[in-house]
């Protein structure tokens, strides 16, 4: 890894709002490199696990009442050594998508 890149490689979110609904916008939007993003609402007592080195993620804006309601989380930051390393098995990415994903 970079000297500059984050020890951080798992990410736990909890969610921890009773009277949240999902009506009330505030999506978790992950976004796996070269996948489509996924959007989840952030109910009750919903967990989520996700490689923070490999997937990108965002909080959506709450919308209507969403917006004067308090929403609490539990964030877990796991670190690790292997941060931005291959999978065990996987090959190199292709050229053409090397370059195109490559910081300018």
């Amino acid at each position: 890894p970079s000297a500059s890149a984050s020890p951080r490689q798992l990410t736990l979110l909890v969610y921890l709002s009773e009277n949240w609904s999902a009506e009330f916008g505030g999506e978790l939007q992950l976004m796996p490199f070269v996948r489509a993003p996924v959007a989840l609402a952030p109910l009750f007592d919903r967990a989520v696990l996700f490689l923070s080195d490999r997937v990108l993620h965002r909080s959506l804006p709450p919308r209507g009442a969403g917006i004067s309601t308090p929403r609490w989380l539990l964030t877990v930051w796991l670190d690790g050594l292997a941060v931005d390393q291959p999978f065990p098995g996987a090959g190199p990415w292709p050229p053409a998508l090397q370059r195109l994903l490559a910081p300018a």
